[in-house]
């Protein structure tokens, strides 16, 4: 019996863009599927008008989950997790990106790398991240992977910013994380590794996820021939995007990193802390005053806890 796929998706202020994601998951050639989507706080009206959507694509298996707060990418994905899990012994799950949008062939490459990995490599499968392209620059890649540097607690995107070229069309990937746009697993996962890790409100959640399977004796892989075109980040404010900048996610980008080290890595803590005094003045040696102002309010307040403990 063919097993079905949860996709997760969560909708926050952007219902535009959660259509547009949806519409791509109407070409799917894999149609055993179901669809939960998380509305966080029903902003703009927006769960009457994915539900008015709905109504005219009944093809699509859609539930849609209502959160009156806002509990950060990991607590909101949980919730959905929780819901699903209980029912269901032997499912995938997809966790994608609202700002997504998915190849026809997407879910099957996924679904044929999580068998073929688990039949043939050493390793068992944990996370399957897919090849993520620029939305906009369909010939260059956000991300094939990514890898962080246990000195330093530091991570880096592989293939960000390179020309799709660069890699090859099918195959896969051992890599240390995948990114939190497009995250394919297998429910018994979770039952060795857990949930999403809360404390990590925004950013870190994914690698910390990945970082602790990778723990458990499992390995985190790309599926180079599964296509995800992503906006990087329309909901939240883009990471990568050095024309925008959102003060808020600036500061979980730099506090969620310490968290990370403390976690994982506590010894390597003070190392951590240079590095972010480091980033503080380039910043402001180019100007870039409030990011700079952002980081060391960071790094101060991890060092008075520091202290503290």
């Amino acid at each position: 019996m063919q097993q079905t796929t949860y996709i997760i998706i969560i909708n926050f202020k952007t219902w535009r863009d959660t259509i547009e994601c949806l519409s791509s998951l109407l070409e799917l050639k894999n149609r055993n599927f179901v669809i939960r989507i998380v509305e966080m706080g029903n902003h703009n009206n927006s769960r009457q008008k994915i539900a008015n959507w709905m109504k005219k694509h009944q093809k699509l298996d859609v539930e849609i989950i209502d959160l009156d707060n806002n509990l950060g990418f990991a607590g909101t994905n949980n919730k959905a997790l929780e819901q699903t899990l209980k029912a269901n012994e032997n499912a995938f799950f997809w966790m994608l990106n609202n700002d997504t949008v998915v190849d026809p062939n997407s879910l099957d490459q996924l679904i044929e790398s999580w068998h073929s990995i688990r039949e043939a490599e050493t390793y068992k499968p944990a996370f399957i991240g897919s090849k993520v392209i620029d939305y906009s620059r369909r010939d260059f890649v956000q991300t094939v992977g990514g890898t962080f540097n246990q000195r330093t607690g530091i991570t880096s995107l592989t293939g960000f910013n390179q020309k799709a070229t660069s890699f090859p069309e099918t195959g896969v990937l051992q890599t240390d994380f995948v990114l939190g746009a497009s995250m394919f697993f297998h429910c018994s996962l979770v039952d060795q590794i857990g949930l999403m890790d809360e404390r990590f409100f925004l950013y870190y959640e994914d690698v910390d996820w990945c970082y602790r399977a990778k723990s458990a004796g499992f390995q985190n892989y790309t599926c180079l021939s599964s296509i995800v075109f992503h906006k990087q980040g329309a909901t939240i404010g883009n990471r990568y995007d050095k024309t925008s900048f959102n003060p808020d996610t600036f500061k979980y980008l730099h506090s969620s990193y310490i968290k990370f080290v403390i976690k994982h890595f506590p010894g390597r803590l003070p190392v951590a802390l240079f590095m972010l005094l480091k980033q503080a003045l380039g910043k402001m040696i180019r100007g870039r005053i409030r990011e700079a102002a952002i980081i060391l309010k960071v790094l101060v307040g991890s060092m008075i806890k520091r202290n503290q403990n």
